[in-house]
């Protein structure tokens, strides 16, 4: 369970990282839970036995504009304490982005967990003057794990793996400024898409389920009414405007002369009937040229 303590004291960023939480931690989490400014820890605790809550993940805001997260185990502990350093939002990523991604499908099943230099190596500890216990090491990496449900390779479909949450653990190092003594993590949350490579491009646009997401036109089947057999569009190298301008000749039979645009003057009704009537009457006129006959 995500919740964000003090509930508006922490400001309109921090509430919508709390709402992007809930997001990433979906199925299995109370995603439009309403927090009041009155509740207590003691509130939230009460309620996970009943609710058949595991974990509570914690947000606040201190006095000095820190943001905090705690992650505490029900209902005896531990709980583990970290501040935010940097945040980016939904919201954000999905504006830099040129093709976001927004599938209701892919919250449907919690994320595949990826945990990275959680545990130091025999190595790492004989170079580097360590100062973090192994048992922490150790308690932080089963807390994460028992965030999700543990996957199965046989059992688990691949079809139900849509997400993955990458947890990577900063090592201290004299280029990046991180102290001995600290705990860094940076925390991901990508989208898993497939694609098929071992069939052609021409082949895939004929597959609904393999087109592109691009603008209308690219996402139908292309027509091919005009060909005897699929596989003259298969076969043909010039089909579907995949020639290169290199390998195309000029053909004067294909070539379109266009007229120069010229301005018309839009004629109201009144206008159109007097201009008919013009006419009619010049064709009634006869011509100074001709006699009557008698």
């Amino acid at each position: 369970m995500v919740i964000r303590m003090g509930a508006g004291e922490v400001g309109p960023s921090v509430s919508q990282l709390v709402k992007d939480v809930r997001s990433m931690m979906e199925p299995d989490t109370a995603s439009r839970l309403k927090e009041r400014r009155g509740n207590k820890l003691k509130d939230y605790t009460v309620m996970t036995g009943p609710l058949g809550v595991t974990h509570l993940l914690l947000f606040s805001k201190s006095s000095t504009g820190n943001t905090n997260l705690r992650i505490a185990l029900t209902p005896r502990g531990p709980t583990l304490h970290f501040r935010v350093e940097s945040y980016s939002l939904c919201k954000d990523v999905t504006k830099a982005q040129k093709h976001p991604r927004v599938s209701s499908k892919s919250h449907m099943s919690p994320p595949l967990l990826v945990m990275n230099n959680f545990m130091t190596s025999q190595s790492e500890e004989d170079t580097s003057s360590k100062k973090i216990p192994k048992h922490l090491e150790s308690l932080t990496t089963t807390v994460f794990q028992s965030l999700f449900p543990p996957i199965s390779p046989q059992a688990t479909p691949l079809s139900s793996i849509r997400r993955i949450m990458l947890l990577n653990r900063e090592l201290p190092s004299a280029s990046n400024g991180i102290d001995q003594d600290s705990y860094v993590l940076n925390l991901r949350h990508y989208a898993i898409t497939t694609k098929r490579l071992d069939i052609s491009k021409r082949i895939r646009r004929l597959d609904p389920r393999e087109q592109r997401r691009k603008d209308k036109k690219d996402r139908t089947v292309p027509n091919l009414g005009k060909l005897n057999d699929v596989a003259e569009y298969l076969l043909d190298p010039s089909a579907a405007g995949y020639t290169s301008a290199s390998e195309t000749e000029l053909d004067t039979d294909a070539e379109v002369e266009v007229m120069e645009s010229t301005t018309r003057k839009v004629l109201n009704k009144k206008e159109l009937q007097r201009m008919k009537a013009g006419e009619k009457k010049s064709k009634t006129i006869p011509s100074p040229n001709v006699e009557k006959e008698r």
